[in-house]
């Protein structure tokens, strides 16, 4: 692995402009979903939806991206619950929208610069951001898989983030489907279950961090 100095990455905050400018990089780090086949299969169909969805948000949406030498290498993104994409839309129905609550969704960081903490760091930045503005709650989905499914990866280790950062699992699941590999190895469109976790906030003051166009750093 190459040596890659921590303190060369940046970390920005992007609002709607920047994310759509910027969504063909974004697309791309999100074929780091590639790596796990276990739970999601890259359709690019999917992922147009999905962006799509996003995009809804309009000013809303808040994507804190970590850059290094004018990369894009990881991604926090999120909104508020009321205005978020699809998968989460039952949630809304739920106590869960009661005060105001805010919804994280992906989080991703290139496979080349795992084990460096950079996605601990956007979230921290990111958490730190909304409770801020204000937002009562944070809410996110956790897909759930048996730890002893057959189609697990041997090298695949679930990520500890969100217990990290205080996250606990409520009684609300929702059932989404999407494309992944069954046991057999075929691709096909499946019903998955999320258990949605939430997150208590308080005020926080962080600095401030000003958006960046990427393009403006390649």
């Amino acid at each position: 692995m190459t040596f890659i100095n921590k303190q060369k990455v940046c970390f920005f905050r992007w609002g709607i402009s920047s994310y759509a400018e910027n969504l063909h990089l974004i697309k791309n780090l999100r074929k780091t979903y590639k790596n796990f086949p276990y739970l999601y299969s890259y359709d690019e169909i999917e992922e147009r939806d999905y962006h799509d969805a996003y995009m809804t948000a309009g000013e809303r949406l808040d994507a804190f991206v970590a850059i290094h030498d004018g990369k894009l290498i990881g991604i926090s993104i999120g909104c508020p619950l009321i205005h978020g994409i699809t998968i989460c839309a039952d949630l809304i129905e739920t106590e869960l929208n009661q005060g105001k609550p805010y919804y994280f969704g992906d989080i991703i960081v290139d496979k080349n610069y795992w084990g460096l903490g950079i996605a601990n760091t956007l979230y921290q930045k990111h958490l730190n951001y909304v409770a801020d503005k204000g937002y009562s709650d944070a809410l996110a989905l956790l897909v759930e898989r048996r730890s002893d499914d057959p189609r697990k990866p041997t090298e695949f280790k679930k990520s500890r983030l969100w217990e990290f950062h205080g996250f606990n699992p409520t009684e609300f699941t929702i059932t989404y489907p999407w494309n992944t590999f069954t046991t057999a190895g075929e691709i096909k469109q499946e019903p998955h279950s999320l258990r949605a976790y939430q997150k208590a906030l308080t005020p926080k003051i962080i600095n401030e961090i000003t958006p960046v166009n990427l393009s403006s750093h390649a």
